[in-house]
């Protein structure tokens, strides 16, 4: 498995976990609920153990700006669905930014980092 590979795995397990976490503690009703508030625990700590893995072997910047953008987008539909939140234009607007940032960064990183190499092999 190369390298990319698995640090977009982590990442997408980074994801999956802190989005867990982060459902379960709104379940949890400010950690009064055992069940949710240790499922939401253990699943930060996953989280966390994932984005640091991944952090090996992408960019942190990238990194964490796809994590949360993702994560937050990912929130945003489940407090919808699962937790019958009111759909508002500014939220959609919010999460549309935020991915657009996320994708934003990914681009320019990818094409700062092709330009360096460039750079460098004519140095």
């Amino acid at each position: 498995m190369n390298n990319k590979l698995k640090g977009i795995l982590f990442l997408i397990s980074a994801i999956v976990f802190e989005v867990i976490s982060t459902t379960n503690i709104k379940l949890s009703q400010g950690f009064s609920e055992l069940s949710y508030s240790i499922i939401a625990v253990v699943a930060i700590v996953i989280a966390m153990f994932s984005l640091a893995n991944a952090l090996n072997y992408i960019p942190l910047s990238v990194a964490y700006a796809i994590w949360v953008g993702v994560g937050t987008a990912l929130i945003y539909v489940i407090s919808i669905f699962v937790f019958d939140e009111p759909i508002s234009l500014i939220k959609f607007i919010g999460v549309v930014l935020v991915i657009g940032g996320v994708v934003s960064l990914n681009f320019l990183t990818n094409d700062q980092e092709k330009s360096d190499q460039v750079v460098g092999s004519k140095g």
